[in-house]
């Protein structure tokens, strides 16, 4: 029966599948192919391939074990002429024949072998030792690879030198980018156009100036994020240098008020360094009358605190103070240390009666917190 007829007489769509002619694509011509349309990019020569693999960030000696690769059993697998060039980019020290030398004024100088020793005279130093050495010690000196040491690939000076080029293969240090602007610094540090910058001007271009925080934050900047609290004990010491005369003295942070975060200190009367001790406990009175305590109220400027601090010790007058600038002020900001109870210390009283400042520890200065202010 033919594939065309059925039993009704009708004719069906024979479902053999037809036979395509194959497509020829000419040299760049792209194929109309799904997965076909990019052109393949040419194979790349050895010293292409070289040049990828020792240069290029993604190379594969990033990947691996570097001392698999750099191997005295590796070494043995290369052909003569590619060991001989290897070894031949070895220090002496990597050689089995290596043997350190001395200037002949060094009390370890021995006078080197010569062929005829009975007739060489021993203090002739004119003598050209290269050309008097004997074979076998010439045979030594060699570096080839059957003198090479092979405990120089396990060293870790070796090891280190490996992993430091792996490092900076990964860092793209040997790209065609990173040459050329290293060729370009080189050349103007040749010519005088450019130098390496120094540590501090390139803190200086990173950071804010930390003298500039004075004038940027207070002390009610400091009480706002908790860093001044109510209890805190202040210490002020300032040394001058011109009248030989240091400063001590503590003040107690009294209270802060709550819409402006300014603050009141108690400082002691005339040139007393400290509080008394029934001010130092937690939960204390009001201070007496006899205890003749000054209070500073509403302050915010640490200058204004030393300021009223010298006035009260009547040491150091006003003339010799200094003068009222930035530079002054980042002095007093220096001039400040914070104590602060930890809050195991807080409630035991007893230990409060006996310990200095009332078992506080120091936090830190009042220009080292100040930095905490800058912070985001």
């Amino acid at each position: 029966m033919s594939e065309t007829s059925v039993a009704g007489g009708r004719p069906r769509r024979s479902t053999r599948a037809t036979i395509k002619t194959p497509l020829a694509v000419t040299e760049g011509e792209h194929s109309n192919s799904p997965g076909k349309g990019k052109a393949q990019a040419p194979e790349k020569n050895s010293a292409e391939r070289l040049e990828y693999v020792l240069t290029n960030p993604r190379s594969k000696i990033t990947k691996i074990d570097i001392s698999d690769v750099l191997s005295y059993a590796n070494l043995l697998d290369l052909s003569p002429e590619s060991q001989g060039l290897l070894v031949s980019l070895l220090p002496p020290t990597a050689f089995i024949s290596f043997s350190p030398s001395v200037p002949p004024t060094h009390v370890d100088y021995r006078t080197p072998l010569f062929d005829n020793a009975a007739t060489a005279a021993p203090d002739d130093d004119r003598m050209d030792v290269d050309t008097q050495l004997s074979p076998s010690s010439r045979l030594l000196q060699e570096q080839t690879p059957a003198t090479l040491d092979p405990a120089v690939f396990t060293s870790p000076f070796f090891l280190s030198a490996a992993h430091t080029y792996q490092d900076h293969l990964f860092s793209g240090w040997f790209g065609k980018k990173a040459r050329e602007e290293a060729a370009q610094f080189q050349a103007g540090v040749r010519q005088g156009t450019l130098h390496a910058e120094w540590k501090d001007e390139v803190w200086e271009r990173d950071h804010s100036p930390q003298q500039n925080q004075s004038q940027q934050v207070d002390l009610a900047a400091l009480a706002k994020r908790g860093l001044l609290q109510e209890g805190d004990v202040i210490s002020y010491r300032r040394h001058f240098a011109q009248l030989q005369v240091t400063i001590e003295k503590d003040v107690l942070v009294d209270s802060i008020d709550g819409p402006s975060s300014t603050i009141s200190v108690l400082v002691p009367p005339r040139s007393t360094r400290s509080l008394h001790l029934t001010l130092l406990v937690n939960g204390r009175g009001e201070p007496q009358p006899q205890d003749r305590l000054q209070l500073m109220n509403n302050i915010a400027d640490p200058v204004m605190v030393e300021s009223g601090i010298l006035d009260i010790d009547g040491t150091v007058d006003r003339a010799d103070r200094g003068v009222a600038n930035g530079k002054n002020a980042r002095a007093a900001w220096k001039s400040f240390t914070v104590w602060r109870w930890r809050d195991e210390m807080r409630n035991d009283i007893q230990a409060q009666m006996v310990m200095d400042r009332g078992g506080r520890e120091r936090v830190g200065t009042l220009f080292y917190l100040s930095t905490y202010c800058h912070q985001k």
